[in-house]
């Protein structure tokens, strides 16, 4: 107790002495940066000179509070607290440089417009010699180690940027975590050999979790083929469990010739180029979508096998990884669509999708009765959906019919494809 006593004692008069040198520096620089005192006529000139000193060797000098007590002459603990006087006392200013700040700001923005629970917008270095799926994939990778939690089910869809984030994905245990496929498998050739299975495994493996896979095609020919197959038992329950995963994690498939579904055979290079023409901006498990979300070809996709697209519309995490100018067009509609409620882009991307939603809104004030695509929206509300399956005709299964009449700039009857299946 006398120890302690002695101690507490002696540690008071140290403060004591201190406040009594540095107190009233914060006082005599306030007064000098104001003007109403010369700080060499004050009779604290000294003391903000040891107090300079101290500040120089520590903050510009880099040397370490003890090597300043034993050249000063001072305890530690007395460096330390006059360090801080001088920080209080505006001697020392600490500026901090985020070289993240316009990524932030961007990413407000974009939850702000399209009310997301989170967007991310990564930088891309333009020295980089990575793609940009790999910088969207390390950041959708550092995402999903944060929200996937004991209990998880995680719920994913094909495609190569789903690939490289399965690819990025390090290992994390957490317990009694399920990974379940969206959609149904692609068979074919090239890289739609592998994207659905390999992406579900990969994230199995990096959660420690149990994969279940949807092992049926993504699109058939009939929909008496889609019933009988989710007549099964097994499929059903994939299905099942796909639609109560709490968190989903999807890229934006672009339509054009390019796509993974026409590498694997279900569309030709013309039928993909009749979707495009047909309005659709982008598609999600295999679902084509136009750019106010709506779906753009009713009998492909009640042909399609996999989560419908309202039903992503009610996850805790429906998490979309998709950037490039090919991909705006998608992305903003599948945000339109609320498909997803966590987006995870590009700096330019972030900025194209802005600045087309700004763009917008000023042609709505110049027009009071809407832009373009409001008018499409609602003529496409009228549009009844008629099913044409004719043996001869398995690449062309859907034809569009409007009591309305066509409108302008949109396909006549017959112009919109479904696809052939596998």
């Amino acid at each position: 107790m006398e120890a302690i006593s002695a101690y507490t004692k002696r540690r008071s008069l140290a403060v004591a002495r201190d406040e009594a040198v540095v107190k009233p520096l914060g006082n005599a620089m306030r007064n000098a940066i104001a003007g109403s005192e010369d700080m060499h006529a004050t009779a604290n000139r000294k003391d903000v000179e040891l107090l300079v000193e101290i500040a120089r060797m520590y903050y510009e000098y880099g040397l370490g509070q003890q090597e300043i007590a034993e050249r000063v002459g001072l305890s530690r603990s007395r460096i330390s607290r006059m360090l801080t006087r001088a920080r209080e006392a505006g001697i020392v200013q600490v500026t901090i440089v985020d070289p993240f700040r316009e990524e932030s700001l961007l990413a407000q923005e974009l939850q702000a417009r399209y009310g997301l629970k989170r967007a991310i917008v990564c930088p891309v270095p333009r020295s980089s010699r990575e793609p940009l799926a790999w910088h969207l994939a390390q950041a959708a990778a550092r995402l999903l180690r944060e929200i996937v939690r004991d209990g998880a089910i995680i719920g994913v869809c094909g495609g190569t940027t789903m690939l490289e984030v399965a690819r990025a994905l390090r290992p994390l245990k957490r317990k009694n975590v399920s990974v379940v496929q969206l959609e149904g498998t692609l068979s074919g050739k090239g890289e739609a050999l592998i994207h659905g299975n390999e992406i579900a495994l990969l994230f199995s493996r990096a959660f420690a979790a149990t994969p279940f896979f949807l092992s049926v095609p993504a699109i058939v020919e009939h929909e008496q083929v889609k019933e009988a197959l989710l007549s099964d038992r097994n499929v059903a329950r994939v299905l099942d469990m796909g639609k109560a995963a709490n968190i989903a994690a999807f890229s934006i498939g672009r339509p054009d010739r390019s796509s993974l579904l026409v590498q694997a055979g279900y569309f030709s290079p013309e039928e993909m180029d009749s979707l495009v023409a047909a309005g659709a901006v982008g598609d999600l498990c295999s679902r084509f979508f136009a750019e106010d979300g709506s779906i753009c070809d009713e009998s492909l996709n009640r042909r399609t096998i996999g989560l419908e697209l309202q039903d992503f519309m009610h996850k805790d995490f429906s998490v979309a990884v998709a950037g490039g100018p090919q991909k705006v067009a998608g992305i903003r509609g599948a945000l339109r669509g609320r498909f997803a409620n966590v987006l995870v882009t590009d700096e330019a991307t972030a900025r194209q999708l802005l600045d087309l939603e700004c763009s917008l809104d000023q042609g709505q004030a110049r027009s009071p009765a809407g832009d373009e695509a409001g008018a499409r929206v609602e003529a496409r509300a009228q549009t009844q959906t008629q099913v044409i399956d004719t043996p001869g005709a398995g690449r062309r299964a859907g034809a569009t019919h409007s009591q309305a009449g066509p409108v302008a700039g949109e396909p006549v009857a017959g112009d919109a494809p479904a696809g052939r299946a596998r």
